[in-house]
């Protein structure tokens, strides 16, 4: 099954890395990145250390769909050192095309390569929800151990809530949701394991995640389009990040944004 899982990774970044270079048209960064980077300002605001060392898992954005770029604008943040890591080493080696201030490592975030505390910082945007949900404790028992106490963890997944189970039932699949092993996590199950791993949970929000990926359609369009596109994902980003989050869009199912920090004291000590 790992291997499986590898070697469809593998593929899926050479043969999307090649539609992507054999279009004419300049790929434009898209609207939906604006809510990624929001949510690591918001998440460093946590902290007043001048120097950060990050750690970012998952670089598909960085090798493969590059117009998700999220490390890209992060290597010019004067409080970051950045590593990123990826299961799949053909992504690993298109990052390191593309990215020219990060250090890259092919590893798996269930075993990952680095010392313990060895960063300030985890963002995890939308790769725990590739693992069997069996296995997401053990991913946050890493990332409690590889975290430097108080560290910060980013965390986005993906969840089911009523009208969003609904509409998925009712649509056809699309490219979008075709992730390979893309599991929807109970929230109160994801949150149980970040208390028992040792961390706790400062800030939670919530997305219907299928806004930006409509955006990113409209946004393709055209120039006008694009422009409606950013306008409305700019007012979609303010309600995401705000008090109207958990009301208005938590029992709509998508995906979760989680900030936690790691305690000080573990098991005692």
């Amino acid at each position: 099954m790992y291997m499986r899982k590898i070697e469809l990774w593998e593929s899926r970044a050479k043969t999307t890395r090649a539609k992507l270079e054999s279009r004419d048209a300049h790929l434009d960064s898209l609207p939906h990145v604006s809510s990624y980077m929001r949510a690591i300002e918001i998440l460093l605001s946590h902290t007043t250390a001048p120097e950060l060392c990050a750690l970012k898992t998952d670089l598909w954005n960085e090798g493969v769909e590059t117009n998700r770029d999220i490390l890209g604008r992060l290597e010019l943040h004067q409080r970051l050192r950045i590593v990123g890591v990826d299961v799949s080493n053909v992504t690993c080696q298109l990052a390191r095309k593309h990215l020219q201030n990060t250090f890259i490592a092919n590893a798996d975030i269930r075993h990952l390569p680095f010392k313990n505390e060895s960063f300030d910082t985890i963002f995890d945007l939308s790769t725990i929800d590739h693992v069997l949900p069996s296995e997401m404790p053990v991913v946050l028992g890493e990332y409690q151990r590889i975290l430097k106490g108080p560290g910060l963890l980013l965390l986005f997944f993906w969840y089911q809530g009523g009208l969003f189970r609904v509409f998925r039932m009712l649509r056809k699949p699309s490219r979008y949701k075709t992730a390979p092993y893309l599991y929807y996590l109970p929230i109160n199950l994801v949150e149980s394991a970040l208390r028992k791993n040792g961390f706790d949970v400062i800030a939670e929000y919530c997305t219907v995640g299928l806004g930006g990926e409509a955006l990113d359609d409209l946004s393709s369009t055209g120039k006008r389009s694009r422009k409606l596109a950013s306008l409305i994902y700019t007012v979609y980003v303010r309600v995401v990040y705000s008090k109207w989050s958990q009301i208005l869009l938590r029992p709509l199912g998508g995906m979760l944004i989680v900030m936690a920090r790691k305690r000080r004291l573990q098991h005692g000590v």
